[in-house]
């Protein structure tokens, strides 16, 4: 199993204040295959929201973990890409809109268990 790790971070545009419940820096850790189910079920990637420290989120309001990180984005986008995209998606139910925030996501880490 191979873990990939990113740092997330939302900078609000033009004086926009984010909401407290959205951390502006964070992380992800991308697993191939999926950690998040029984091991040898699948062939799918899985996406891990974390704190700064590398502590995983547990019931967080907006951000949710992904069993099955799936390539959904025509073209094969870099992994980054699609991690840029499912933060823009889980922030929409906050109100927040696209044009009032800027995503960046940059590679960390990767290790093998």
């Amino acid at each position: 199993m191979v873990f990939r790790n990113y740092r997330i971070e939302i900078h609000p545009r033009n004086g926009n204040i984010l909401p407290s419940v959205i951390p502006t820096v964070f992380g992800c850790t991308v697993s191939s295959p999926s950690a998040l189910v029984v091991k040898g079920s699948t062939d799918e990637r899985g996406l891990v929201f974390t704190d700064i420290n590398g502590s995983t989120f547990n019931n967080h309001p907006v951000f949710t973990h992904l069993a099955f990180f799936t390539k959904q984005f025509p073209g094969n986008p870099p992994e980054i890409a699609e991690i840029t995209a499912v933060v823009d998606l889980q922030l929409t139910g906050t109100n927040i809109k696209s044009n009032q925030i800027n995503i960046r996501v940059s590679f960390l880490d990767t290790y093998s268990i």
